[in-house]
């Protein structure tokens, strides 16, 4: 007697947890990163302050300049979220069988992973599960919004035991961070030209970096990708800029060395 073949089920996700999902995950990246920008530029503003007093005059209108811009831009980019990441979210489909799981999202690569390739299956409370393999670029994200998620949990765990997510993973997160925007800010802010090229070869070099793994992503349309490697890319003007500011006034117009 023939058994019967192993059963194959598709999963969407939850339409109407589109919205609170959104703003919810914004504030976590909010509860970290806001901070980090703040420390950031606050250490640049004092040091800026130190060698410059005409920087301290000028404080009491660009610094309300600096913080609206920001908040315009988290601003915007949330409106863009929510415009742009409903049809995605709709799109969503799961595949799984007993042995083969399988994402499908509009506009990026289809992902199939066999049960034999899994090396990890992290799950992070209020979030979701993340079967990994032995290609960082190539796993599948199982949102807790997903309709039958519980299900789903109970098969991934029959493949094998779930792991807790990595601290040093946040770490590296938060250190990347710092070292892009600290370096673009540094470019800019060190008075001392040679401090300000050795921030600029630091922003060349983690941006390089950051462009390569945004290209080899999976997880981010064409779109998202353009618009993150735009903003690299504009971050990447800060040297040639710094050195055109530098010889244009120091060189040119004869204002004294540092």
């Amino acid at each position: 007697m023939s058994s019967s073949p192993p059963a194959i089920r598709s999963y969407r996700l939850d339409p109407g947890a589109f919205a609170s999902t959104t703003e919810r995950r914004l504030g976590q990246r909010l509860a970290w990163v806001l901070p980090l920008i703040f420390v950031l530029v606050t250490v640049e503003l004092g040091v800026m302050g130190k060698s410059s007093q005409a920087f301290v005059d000028a404080l009491p209108i660009a610094l309300p300049v600096i913080i609206l811009a920001l908040f315009f831009g988290l601003f915007r980019a949330f409106r863009i979220q929510l415009k742009n990441g409903k049809p995605a979210w709709d799109s969503y489909d799961l595949t799984m069988s007993e042995n083969v799981i399988r994402r499908h999202v509009m506009n990026l690569p289809p992902i199939e992973i066999l049960r034999s390739e899994v090396t990890r299956i992290v799950e992070v409370k209020g979030q979701g599960l993340t079967v990994a393999t032995n290609d960082r670029h190539r796993f599948v994200f199982v949102p807790e919004q997903v309709l039958g998620y519980d299900e789903v949990r109970a098969r991934l765990a029959q493949w094998r035991t779930f792991d807790p997510p990595l601290a040093r993973n946040r770490l590296v997160t938060i250190l990347w961070t710092v070292a892009l925007i600290g370096s673009w800010i540094g470019t800019g802010a060190c008075r001392d030209i040679r401090l300000a090229m050795l921030s600029g070869a630091v922003l060349v070099l983690v941006g390089g970096l950051t462009i390569r793994e945004t290209l080899h992503t999976k997880v981010a349309d064409n779109r998202t990708k353009a618009v993150g490697l735009g903003s690299i890319c504009f971050m990447l003007l800060a040297p040639i800029a710094r050195l055109i500011l530098y010889f244009g006034f120091h060189v040119n117009f004869g204002w004294p060395h540092e």
